[in-house]
């Protein structure tokens, strides 16, 4: 009997977290691998500074975020929950013991496409930060010289 897509999911992200250090990777065969990056945004409260200044950081840069293929996922006072209304089901108590965030204090984690961790900051991270990260990643230049190519 196979697993359900959530717990694949949820699997893949606690694996990434969990893994052999900052470079774990998961199984390529998780619902949004090679499809999106992740934004993993924990906090105890809806209310937290961090969470707060991290949306209000994000908000102007949603083309931004979209362009880069990138769901953000926030974890507040254990529930989690996309943002962007992505088809994500994952389970934030979980995922804030496999990250190792009993607390859900706040903190930013990106996920490439690859599942492999590529930020991880107590700090809100501000866009040019991340999206810096982003496009010196080897994929990520690979999408961009294919849609200069498009546009020829």
């Amino acid at each position: 009997m196979s697993k359900p897509k959530s717990s694949m999911c949820l699997a893949a992200i606690t694996a990434a977290i969990l893994g052999s250090g900052e470079s774990a990777k998961l199984s390529a065969s998780e619902s949004w691998a090679w499809k999106y990056r992740l934004l993993v945004i924990t906090a105890p409260n809806a209310q937290d500074p961090g969470l707060l200044a991290q949306r209000a950081l994000l908000e102007p840069v949603s083309n931004d975020l979209r362009e880069r293929d990138m769901v953000v996922v926030e974890v507040i006072d254990g529930q989690a929950k996309t943002a962007s209304g992505a088809e994500l089901d994952l389970d934030g108590p979980v995922l804030l013991d496999r990250m190792r965030n009993p607390d859900s204090r706040f903190e930013t984690v990106l996920l490439g496409k690859d599942t492999g961790i590529k930020l991880r900051s107590a700090e809100p991270v501000p866009p040019n930060d991340l999206f810096g990260t982003i496009d010196r990643m080897p994929m990520r230049q690979q999408e961009m010289r294919a849609r200069e190519q498009q546009n020829q």
